[in-house]
């Protein structure tokens, strides 16, 4: 009896202790987490006819809070000798459980086909200018990656003087070949010198290149392929050049020099093949100082020349270039004030805008001058409506120690636009007169762009530049009333 109680007990254990088993089991087997991990992006590309190595893949299971590795199984091939998508399955499982991942790879082609040519150049045949693509005479081939030869695909169009030969494998990258054209062309260029073929430069200032220009019938614009070389030296007197050259497609070459004389001072003996002839120019300016100035006082040091300037306060920012002038070595004169013609309504409007302006060049300088020009010169018409004032005036400022000075050579910037034209008249004039007293204006762009060729033409054939003073000619109009 004992026996069978005791066997019974024991069952009913055994069989607890599989039940606890199994469940126990069965927990871990719902219980269970999975973990899969595969390197890089989701989605790759991947260049055709290359290697593909299939990224690394990690899979791990973890049961009851212990994590062990798992096997990762692959399904699915990438071909990249086939453009196109493919996809990879990345699988892992335990007991019941499975997960997985699915990633696209891209086989694509970005490698633009090669065009090769057995010339750089295409050139016509003589007379020829132009050529159209149907005439195009060249040996090609195109060669793709992938595609392999795609010579057959090649197009050509004509441009101007370019020669394109274009083509596309079949991922859509192009590639574009260009070949010059070459025109039989026995025309040179032009070339042409600014600033004249003889330039001026003071010994120990920097030469700066007047500038120039080149043009061709076939090829346009040449400037920029102008090839300059030069032996100036600035620190000595003496002769040098700059030689200037230009080809066009064809080859055809045009040379100019340019002779560039580095002078000492004015008649200094590098000017000994040119003899003074007793001529002297007088460089005056009238209406400013305003903002081409400035450059006008840089034309003037690199000659080394001096001139005299009738200021105004018209533009008034640019009052402190009077005291500039003052320290160059160049004459000031009184001018007006204001340049309105009002200041001829009566002697007492003139002379309150003279000591105007008389006292802001004392105030810049520190100095008195007793320089003066009248506005619109001693025989204006302008003042017309006061019968005698300019009569009375003129006598009046002899009389208190003033000098005035009008002009026997009118460069006509008021009526003549271009640099060209200003410099035509200026040396048509000061050629007959042994003293040059010459009318300009720095206020005009055009007229201090003239400055240089109206100095190299003076200085190339004897002349002598120089500021007015109280001895110079006095060069004076008869008063109109």
């Amino acid at each position: 009896m004992f026996s069978k109680k005791r066997k019974l007990v024991i069952s009913i254990i055994s069989i607890s202790l599989a039940v606890v088993v199994l469940a126990a089991a069965f927990c871990a087997v719902f219980t269970a987490e999975l973990e899969l991990a595969v390197e890089g992006e989701e989605n790759i590309t991947v260049e055709a006819l290359s290697e593909f190595s299939n990224p690394k893949a990690t899979a791990n299971v973890s049961v009851l809070g212990i994590k062990s590795p798992s096997n990762v199984n692959v399904s699915g091939k990438v071909d990249t000798s086939k453009k196109g998508s493919y996809t990879l399955t990345y699988n892992t499982g335990f007991l019941f459980k499975n997960k997985s991942l699915v990633r696209k790879v891209d086989v694509i082609d970005t490698i633009p086909p090669v065009i090769r040519t057995e010339t750089e150049n295409i050139y016509l045949d003589k007379g020829k200018t132009s050529i159209t693509a149907k005439e195009v005479d060249v040996k090609y081939t195109a060669f793709d990656n992938f595609d392999q030869d795609i010579t057959d695909k090649v197009e050509i169009s004509v441009s101007g003087f370019v020669c394109s030969l274009t083509v596309s494998d079949s991922a859509g990258n192009t590639t574009i070949k260009n070949i010059n054209i070459v025109p039989n062309d026995k025309k040179y260029p032009t070339l042409v010198l600014k600033g004249g073929t003889t330039h001026f430069v003071r010994v120990n200032s920097n030469y700066i290149e007047p500038g120039y220009s080149a043009k061709d019938n076939i090829d346009g614009n040449l400037t920029s392929k102008v090839v300059i070389t030069s032996n100036v030296d600035t620190s000595k007197s003496g002769e040098y050049f700059v030689e200037y050259k230009v080809s066009d497609r064809s080859e055809n070459t045009t040379k100019l020099v340019r002779k560039v004389i580095v002078y000492g001072s004015l008649n200094a003996d590098s000017f000994s093949q040119v003899k003074p002839n007793g001529k002297t120019v007088y460089l005056t300016f009238d209406d400013g100082p305003g903002q081409y100035t400035e450059k006008l006082l840089g034309y003037l040091d690199q000659y080394g020349v001096k001139a005299t300037f009738f200021v105004t306060n018209q533009f008034s920012k640019y009052q402190g270039l009077i005291k500039t002038i003052d320290q160059k070595g160049h004459t000031l004169g009184v001018h007006t004030l204001t340049h309105k013609w009002s200041i001829y309504k009566s002697e007492e409007a003139y002379y309150n805008d003279f000591n105007a302006m008389f006292d802001i060049i004392k105030t810049q300088t520190g100095k008195e001058t007793n320089i003066f020009r009248f506005p619109g010169g001693t025989n204006n018409t302008i003042s017309r409506s006061n019968r005698g004032i300019m009569t009375r005036l003129s006598n009046d400022m002899l009389s208190k120690g003033y000098i005035y000075f009008d002009w026997n050579v009118d460069c006509n910037d008021a009526r003549l636009k271009t640099t060209q034209d200003i410099i035509s008249s200026t040396i048509s004039q000061i050629k007959n007169k042994q003293d040059s007293v010459v009318l300009m204006h720095d206020i005009k762009l055009s007229t201090v762009e003239a400055v240089p060729a109206i100095i190299e033409y003076g200085l190339a054939n004897g002349y002598t530049f120089a500021p007015l003073d109280q001895n110079s000619p006095a060069v004076r109009f008869k008063p109109v009333n």
